[in-house]
């Protein structure tokens, strides 16, 4: 496991950010920038969970909001904050959507991240701190679903969630 440190990476304007997994998050393919900004090789990626890339600053209730959403065929948007290979991190703003087979079944999901817009950022990094801070405070699954609703009650006035997200890209 890495050992995160306190490095940012920021990412380029004009990068995007490719991967692909199955169900299981498995990482079934990574574009070269996605290396390149990880600092992972190809056959280190391939095969692993995208978890490999998952910075522990990140609330489980996040991506417990991601897998319900991509389980009920529909697009996730996010601000994400990663770990690269060497403890630095980076933040992307993500698009992610299943894939599906000829039978409309998910097979897959597909991710698109790319440089995320500081205000977003700024505004999600003191959630989740509230999110994992609740998290922390309530070892159980109470405490994932206690911080889940955090988020949910935050950005109900808003517009819902997806609304949210895309105003910082509006």
């Amino acid at each position: 496991m890495v050992t995160p440190n306190s490095k940012e990476l920021k990412l380029p304007e004009n990068s995007l950010l490719v991967s692909k997994t199955n169900t299981k998050g498995v990482i079934t393919y990574c574009n070269d920038t996605f290396m390149e900004v990880t600092g992972y090789y190809e056959e280190e990626l391939l095969g692993q969970s995208h978890h490999i890339i998952r910075h522990p600053d990140m609330p489980q209730s996040f991506y417990l909001l991601m897998q319900r959403r991509l389980k009920q065929g529909d697009e996730f948007l996010g601000f994400i904050k990663h770990l690269t290979k060497n403890g630095n991190y980076f933040w992307s703003f993500a698009t992610i959507t299943p894939s599906f087979d000829i039978d409309s079944q998910v097979i897959g999901y597909f991710s698109a991240s790319r440089c995320p817009a500081s205000s977003g950022v700024s505004y999600f990094e003191a959630l989740y701190q509230r999110m994992v801070d609740e998290e922390s405070s309530n070892t159980d699954q109470l405490g994932v679903e206690t911080a889940l609703q955090i988020l949910n009650d935050d950005v109900q006035d808003k517009g819902g969630y997806n609304e949210f997200i895309c105003s910082f890209y509006r």
